[in-house]
């Protein structure tokens, strides 16, 4: 059987997409070669990460042990003909887009004339996209029209295709995953869990660390003792937060972690008994993924992607708008009760066993699939 080629063209690489797109290169069958053609922090971080999953940009990968033919990472010129000059060269069979950078939509574009099956990517949703313009929206329902299957990272991503008239038929879904193992509590160790609460992402206004120093504070309040809290990031609000730590010191007890000095992430978050996470907006929320595979529950914003599909109110986390007080009743319920945490723990070693690579890629290639064998059947109905 011929070897079916894919071209995937990706706005930007993040890190938790790395190892899915190292086994996605080496599904049977396939020669996947991506571009990643955004500017936005992939550049150097493709770089510093690139040696961990690929050789290096540009150079292709070793070849699979059952002799199929090895993907590729390339970076192209963000000029048109970058990208024009690559599918030219590699033909594929299909075009895989993740978003709408113009590289992407030159890519589509050449997919329209060269009548090669275009596959719609999205790690968005529903809700997130709600405040797009009418532009970018018809810009988006140009694009869908002309697109043979669809892919998205979650529910609510394929409530968002649907909702430009997409059949579910034509869905398919690539998870958000991490290495759920590489998370996982040690088999057999009785790992200690020193801090009460965890906080995991950027310092800045959209992702609130001030908001858990106040419901840490509220919480210690309500358990009458002092709460130790477990920072981990950096970013613009980063001084705001050590002066909010010294302004709190007789309720709560902060330490500040940086994971990019950290050797073993999943050690972070098995260190604490509570992630909370109240971002004012993402698209899903990894962290919450990490978390999970390492068994601590989570407090979450309804505008977080996780939250009602890897998060469950009341199963192995909280989904509640930012109020303090709600958050520090939860926060508490959960910290004075053993046998309700290890429950909430359980779950979310069980819920996210289902967010795993070969899911991801198992999603990809079957979107992939069908929107080959759709274009081969309206070829052999043209030819009839």
């Amino acid at each position: 059987m011929r070897v079916q080629k894919v071209a995937f063209v990706m706005n930007e690489l993040p890190a938790h997409r790395l190892q899915f797109l190292e086994r996605l290169m080496r599904v049977p069958g396939f020669e996947i070669q991506a571009v990643v053609c955004g500017q936005r922090e992939t550049r150097g971080r493709l770089l510093h990460l690139s040696s961990a999953a690929f050789p290096r940009p540009r150079e292709k990968m070793q070849a699979s042990p059952d002799g199929q033919p090895p993907g590729s990472l390339l970076q192209v010129s963000l000029l048109p003909g970058g990208v024009n000059r690559f599918l030219h060269s590699f033909q594929p069979d299909a075009i895989v887009t993740n978003g709408f950078h113009p590289v992407q939509l030159m890519a589509f574009g050449q997919a329209c004339l060269r009548h090669i099956p275009h596959v719609a990517m999205t790690e968005a949703n529903y809700a997130t996209e709600q405040s797009l313009g009418r532009l970018r929206h018809g810009l988006r329902e140009f694009v869908y029209a002309r697109s043979a299957s669809f892919v998205a990272s979650s529910m609510g991503g394929q409530r968002l295709f649907e909702s430009f008239g997409i059949p579910a038929s034509r869905c398919f879904r690539s998870c958000i995953a991490v290495d759920n193992d590489a998370y996982a509590p040690r088999s057999g160790a009785s790992e200690e869990r020193p801090f009460d609460l965890i906080f995991c992402g950027q310092m800045s206004e959209v992702e609130n660390p001030m908001f858990v120093l106040n419901v840490a504070a509220e919480t210690a309040r309500l358990l009458q003792r002092k709460l130790k809290v477990l920072l981990v990031g950096a970013g613009e609000l980063e001084s705001r937060v050590h002066d909010g730590v010294a302004r709190r010191d007789e309720l709560v007890e902060a330490e500040f972690a940086d994971f990019r000095t950290a050797q073993d992430r999943g050690a972070i978050y098995r260190s604490a008994r509570l992630l909370l996470y109240p971002a004012l907006r993402d698209q899903w929320g990894v962290v919450v993924n990490e978390a999970c595979a390492a068994g601590t529950p989570s407090i979450l914003t309804p505008e977080t992607g996780a939250a009602g599909e890897l998060v469950r109110y009341g199963e192995n986390g909280y989904i509640c708008q930012l109020n303090v007080a709600t958050w520090a009743n939860h926060a508490a319920q959960l910290l004075s009760d053993q046998a309700s945490w290890s429950n909430f723990s359980a779950r979310c070693r069980w819920l996210v066993a289902e967010y795993n690579h070969d899911n991801a890629v198992g999603g990809f290639i079957s979107a992939c699939r069908q929107a080959m064998a759709a274009h081969h059947t309206m070829q052999l109905n043209k030819a009839a």
